[in-house]
């Protein structure tokens, strides 16, 4: 494999295990203390944001709680299937693009 590749591997696994680290790292701070971002949204009009939603979906999804999590946001599998074809787009022409 040249070596312009392999560097190329390496960069894009160290930006994927960052953003995986800082996902994980929020998800253990909103556990642990119960606080996290504030939605601003809803601190002016009383009503749940889509982000509220999906906020609630994904702590609801870390407890293995997948009745919460659909009842939070019904369209999350179709947003964790988007992600996963974003994330996959990334790496494949991350690596492979020249």
């Amino acid at each position: 494999m040249p070596p312009e590749i392999k560097e190329r591997v390496k960069n894009t696994l160290y930006v994927l295990l960052m953003i995986v680290f800082a996902g994980a790292a929020y998800a253990a701070w909103i556990s642990v203390t119960h606080i996290g971002i504030p939605c601003f949204y809803r601190l002016f009009t009383g009503f749940k944001c889509a982000g509220c939603g999906n906020t609630t979906a994904v702590l609801a999804l870390l407890r293995l709680d997948f009745k919460a999590a659909m009842k939070a946001n019904f369209f999350m599998p179709l947003e964790f299937a988007y992600i996963a074809w974003i994330i996959i787009n990334y790496i494949v022409f991350r690596i492979i693009s020249i």
